[in-house]
């Protein structure tokens, strides 16, 4: 069928790094066939990272009636709702990005029941896993910290494997102890995608005075490909750690140069 063709070629441009190709064939497949909602779905998350004011449109017009969509598709919706909201709170005020937020909870929490109730063997784990990190960052915002991490830790009893889900528990109450900190450590190990937990790592290693452990952290983040303001954050802590640590004012100064030529903004 034509749609599988255009979502196989988008997948294949999506493949290569090419999201610019890849979301006009997404969005083709899913005009062909509107009724397909996953097609949808696929071409929002894409269409976020290429044209978010479009993206919004779309997310506006799903999450105005999120009982009658796919539930892939709320859930895409709802993330870009959540990056909108994180956007525009200082444009918005503190009251209207609150009252976004109640409504986006609504709308996880439903998702989330329904997932539960049965419905996650035609969505997948990574939708369940998606919806509690959304529906935790709501909890965040509106001053439920405890509701956060019930809700993050019944969601790793389920699927202890899940490194995006262990990263969100960490953040909750970072720095304040331990258990956090392992739980970072274990979305690294469990080959988290993003990188910031490598540095929030590194930055408790080094209050604690473990500048070895401040070492051992960035030399693993450093075999990643990293963003220009991580890469450099990075660097100054190891620099900051080798200085500590005795290294020769030339290799510290070395590490500090090297910080500011990979973002020069910090």
């Amino acid at each position: 069928l034509p749609q599988f063709v255009w979502h196989f070629r988008g997948s294949c441009w999506n493949s290569m790094g090419i999201p610019e190709v890849a979301v006009e064939f997404y969005g083709e497949a899913a005009r062909i066939n509107p009724r397909n909602e996953r097609f949808k779905g696929v071409y929002l998350m894409l269409l976020k990272k290429t044209n978010f004011q479009q993206a919004q449109k779309i997310a506006f017009e799903v999450l105005a009636q999120p009982e009658v969509h796919d539930l892939t598709l709320v859930v895409y919706a709802a993330d870009v709702e959540a990056t909108s909201i994180n956007e525009c709170c200082q444009e918005d005020g503190n009251e209207k990005t609150l009252e976004r937020t109640r409504r986006l909870r609504d709308i996880l929490e439903m998702v989330m029941q329904r997932l539960l109730a049965g419905e996650v063997q035609s969505h997948g784990d990574a939708v369940v896993g998606m919806t509690g990190m959304l529906l935790s960052s709501c909890y965040v915002t509106l001053g439920m910290n405890e509701d956060a991490f019930r809700l993050l830790t019944f969601l790793i009893d389920r699927d202890s494997q899940n490194p995006l889900l262990y990263a969100a528990r960490g953040k909750l109450n970072y720095p304040n102890s331990d258990e956090t900190i392992q739980d970072l450590i274990r979305s690294v190990d469990l080959g988290i995608p993003v990188n910031w937990p490598f540095v929030w790592i590194a930055t408790y290693y080094m209050e604690k005075g473990q500048y070895s452990d401040v070492r051992k952290t960035c030399e693993a983040a450093f075999t990643r490909q990293l963003v220009p303001r991580i890469h450099s954050e990075l660097l100054e802590l190891l620099a900051i750690a080798e200085a500590s640590s005795g290294a020769s004012e030339q290799k510290v100064r070395d590490l500090f140069e090297q910080a500011i030529r990979t973002d020069i903004r910090n």
